[in-house]
């Protein structure tokens, strides 16, 4: 398949920070960006209003949870007896 060179603009601190933090977790920026583009192309998206290090892991879950869990009951409620 082709592939095409992006590119886009950075202030260098936040890419040289970024570089440093996905070596860190043992990946690379172009990894760890093409990571991202298909994840975001599976149907996720970022919630703006929400600055997900202001709210702890169990409530995230909790409000991605509570919807699921409600279409489960309702659907539960159509089943035959």
């Amino acid at each position: 398949m082709p592939q095409t060179l992006a590119t886009f603009k950075i202030e260098d601190q936040q890419w040289n920070a970024f570089k440093q933090a996905t070596k860190a977790d043992n990946s690379n920026a172009s990894e760890t960006i093409k990571a991202f583009i298909q994840w975001y192309l599976s149907g996720n998206r970022l919630n703006a209003e929400v600055n997900v290090s202001e709210i702890d892991i169990d409530q995230r879950i909790e409000s991605r949870l509570i919807p699921l869990i409600n279409r489960i009951a309702e659907l539960e409620g159509k089943l035959p007896a």
